[in-house]
């Protein structure tokens, strides 16, 4: 009998630790460190790390370290071809990444990149991973970027910043970021940078899906850095999925006492995601975790008052800037408009314009005057055309940084006449008149969910 209980004991260990074996799990990790220009220390050391744990959970590992251009195209096919319906696949980076015109990039040890005009030619888009993903149809797919080092690439053209931007999940796709949009992370002082130790530290708990892998993650890298890195993700995941099966032990079982399994619970809904971000930054003073939520629910129950948070923040991190008297108000020349007084001393409205290469084109306007009020920060909903989104007006000295999300409102709308769309550009003190009035063009559609191919939005404000 002991014997017996022995084995029970041990058949029940493995379940809870081993995932199923008729689940299929395939991961990429890349760690590049060796560069030429600023190389790192622990993206090597990540990668191995986790390449080891991932065996661990059950995945066929494809590892690459310190890789060119082409080992990285190479072992992205070969990714993608292990890849397949009911298979879960994850890509794990660790390196440099770049950011241009919106998109990313991560950057292979043998890149030369002089000009912004060889980002795409030297480096992988991170898009060739995720198309990789939707044409296998994969059930689950993770993506994993440790990317966000500060890189001196980004320093030798304008359209880029720090960090990486954010990218829409595709269904079916979780992409996590080792820090908040746009900012950066350091490399770490210990044999992995801070994001990945925690990481490896999470997956080792059992019972966990995958999205509370990441909250802990979140919690424990803000905590150790004091808030100055702030993990986030885009989720638009659509099953459950668990690293280690099983339920988090509260304490040790008899064997024979053992638990019978129960169903795995249901995957948390889109609502609930959204609630699980919030409280997980409701706290904090970090205005660009705000923007990272508008970001991924424009539409978002907390929207209003996540905009308002931002508004506060920034007012308190600047004093605020005393509206010129009117006479004031246009200066002598372009290039050095101060920005604030001219729009308090008369009230510009905005109106945006977006043409399809379908052929569909959407209008949409405000009736909310354009008045930053000493502030940096103007938001308002647009509305037009039977579509509506925020819109977003930052003052960056004399230039202007526009953001602006919509989608399709009418009831009852099919879902091929559905659509979405979302634009990110800059709007230089060059192409501002002296009384506030410009007209702008964004051509980066950074929605994945737009009826046609390509877009682009002319904003004016008059």
């Amino acid at each position: 009998m002991p014997v017996l209980l022995r084995l029970l004991g041990l058949v029940v260990l493995l379940l809870t630790a081993v995932p199923a074996m008729a689940e299929k799990r395939v991961a990429l990790v890349l760690g590049n460190a060796a560069y030429k220009t600023a190389p790192l220390k622990n993206p090597v050391n990540d990668a191995r790390a986790m390449a080891a744990k991932l065996r661990q959970l059950g995945f066929q590992v494809i590892l690459r370290e310190n890789a060119t251009k082409l080992e990285m195209e190479r072992a992205v096919a070969d990714f993608g071809d292990q890849l397949g319906p009911e298979a879960v696949g994850l890509f794990f980076y660790a390196g440099h990444g770049i950011q241009v015109d919106g998109r990313n990039f991560l950057v292979p040890t043998d890149a030369s990149i002089a000009t912004q005009a060889r980002v795409r030619l030297e480096t992988l888009d991170v898009d060739l991973v995720l198309d990789q993903m939707a044409a296998a149809q994969s059930r689950v797919n993770l993506v994993i970027l440790d990317a966000c080092r500060n890189n001196p690439f980004e320093r030798r053209f304008r359209a880029t910043g720090g960090g990486l931007a954010q990218i829409n999940a595709p269904q079916g796709t979780l992409i996590s970021y080792a820090t908040a949009p746009g900012k950066v992370a350091a490399d770490g002082a210990g044999d992995n940078g801070l994001y990945t130790a925690e990481l490896l530290r999470a997956l080792d708990t059992p019972g966990l899906q995958v999205e509370e892998v990441f909250k802990r993650v979140r919690i424990e890298v803000s905590k150790a850095s004091q808030g100055n890195q702030t993990p986030w993700e885009a989720s638009s995941l659509t099953g459950s999925f668990y690293f280690r099966a099983g339920a988090a032990p509260a304490a040790a079982a008899s064997p024979a006492t053992a638990p019978d399994p129960t169903p795995a619970p249901a995957a948390p809904s889109a609502a609930d995601r959204e609630t699980a971000f919030w409280n997980s930054i409701q706290n904090s003073n970090d205005p660009a975790l705000f923007e990272a939520y508008m970001q991924q629910f424009p539409f978002g129950t907390f929207e209003p008052i996540a905009r308002a948070r931002i508004e506060a923040l920034l007012q308190a991190a600047s004093p605020l800037v005393a509206a010129a008297p009117p006479a004031a108000a246009e200066p002598a020349r372009q290039g050095s408009i101060d920005l604030a007084a001219v729009y308090a001393a008369r009230k510009r409205t905005a109106v945006y314009t977006v043409k399809g290469s379908c052929g569909v084109t959407y209008r949409l306007s405000s009736d909310e005057p354009l008045d930053f009020q000493g502030r940096n920060l103007w938001t308002h909903r647009f509305t037009g055309d039977d579509m509506m989104g925020p819109v977003r007006v930052e003052r960056l000295g004399s230039d202007l940084w526009i953001t602006l999300n919509a989608r399709t409102t009418s009831a009852g709308v099919t879902r091929d006449s559905s659509d979405n769309f979302s634009f990110n550009f800059l709007v230089p003190a060059k192409d501002i008149q002296p009384d506030g009035t410009f007209t702008a063009t964004g051509r980066e559609n950074l929605s994945n969910n737009s009826r046609c191919g390509r877009y682009t939005v002319e904003f004016t404000v008059r």
